[in-house]
């Protein structure tokens, strides 16, 4: 008797999920159908994951008026695009109409802050918690770096001064593991997992440290693979968020997120084509057993820094709320704000002389909304 093809495919498969020691999921792709074998490391994730609200924070300034006593990325360089040559700095020490010349989109409320300062990271933390956000993802730029000492103190005012809002880190892979060996990109990782993971503020889910990895894309998933088996083999238990809306890279990772919606919102601010990217990562990340992280972004502007840039205006709030809206309409598990403070890109929600608070009370608004309050 001949078999049909489906149901030989069909038996094909019944005796893997018998055969194989494993969890296997079946993925339909359209007439295909995708046997995934769940990845041992991917096998950690809690089955219950808390609706949490986290923003992606910059701890790169410094100001010559504060601990750091110079000047770190407000004097940022100005790059012409169109031959990737710096053609200026910004200097904070010149005023220009009664502002210092920082590379700022829009300017802070609080000036040209230092990040060492502990006063600035306290007002950070309350303003953060009032908003309702929960974690703070830190650009983390690598062991003993400029980011690395101030994320540590970060940590311990979080902890002296019994903030709820917990920290991790955001794996700059653009300049960290772009010409790495996946041992050394696995080493900054252990780093990080020996230094900060079992402290009371570093982000864990059921005790399980949770790190953001950016732009995984600039590496194959069989490097990530490496990086991920090296951490394993030596004991480490860490859930990954990788920077991807590719399944080649939810196959490995513990979670997916986009840095930034910019390319989809220009197309249509209204939403349309975020919204339906959403819906389709959601769907990875349900065949391939990852959390769904999705962002939301207030806008985009960085004219200040780059020639000729690129620019998204901001309307008021309006696509703020619209980012809002396509990650709810999706379901993620955790919504993640770009950006709390990349003020070079102006795409902070941190109070500003231009918008004042405008951009807290609706992330207030959204985040109630999103856990349920």
């Amino acid at each position: 008797m001949k078999l049909s093809r489906m149901a030989l495919l069909v038996f094909v498969i019944i005796l893997l999920l018998i055969v194989v020691p494993t969890i296997v999921y079946i993925i339909f792709r359209g007439r295909r159908i995708v046997v995934y074998k769940l990845p041992e490391w991917k096998k950690i994730l809690p089955e219950k994951i808390p609706k949490l609200v986290l923003a992606f924070y910059y701890p790169w300034y410094g100001s010559k008026y504060g601990p750091t006593h110079k000047w770190v990325h407000w004097n940022h360089w100005i790059m012409d695009t169109t031959t990737g040559k710096i053609v200026g700095r910004h200097n904070p020490d010149k005023f220009v109409q009664g502002r210092r010349d920082i590379g700022a989109a829009h300017y802070p409320l609080l000036g040209p802050y230092d990040c060492n300062d502990v006063n600035t990271l306290r007002t950070h933390f309350e303003w953060a918690e009032k908003a309702g956000i929960d974690v703070f993802v830190c650009s983390w730029w690598g062991i003993d770096s400029f980011e690395d000492r101030v994320f540590r103190k970060m940590l311990d005012v979080v902890e002296r001064y019994n903030f709820s809002i917990k920290l991790t880190v955001y794996y700059e892979s653009v300049g960290l593991a772009k010409q790495a060996s996946s041992d050394r990109v696995a080493k900054h990782l252990i780093y990080i997992l020996d230094n900060y993971s079992k402290r009371k503020g570093f982000f864990k889910i059921d005790g399980i440290p949770v790190i953001f990895v950016y732009a995984v894309g600039i590496r194959s998933p069989s490097f990530w693979r490496s990086v991920i088996e090296t951490l394993w083999s030596a004991g480490y238990r860490v859930i990954l968020i990788a920077d991807t809306s590719d399944p080649k890279y939810a196959e490995i990772f513990h979670g997916i997120h986009i840095y930034s919606p910019l390319s989809l919102l220009k197309r249509d601010p209204s939403g349309s084509y975020l919204r339906n990217h959403y819906s389709k990562m959601f769907k990875i990340a349900r065949d391939y057993n990852c959390i769904f992280v999705a962002t939301v972004m207030p806008g985009y502007n960085d004219k200040i820094i780059r020639i000729p840039g690129n620019y998204l205006d901001r309307e008021r709030g309006k696509i703020y709320n619209v980012t809002w809206d396509c990650a709810l309409s999706n379901s993620p598990h955790w919504i993640i704000i770009t950006s709390w403070n990349e003020w070079h890109e102006g795409t902070e929600i941190e109070p500003s002389r231009e918008y004042g608070y405008l951009y807290l009370n609706l992330t207030t608004f959204w985040s109630r909304k999103f856990k349920g309050g």
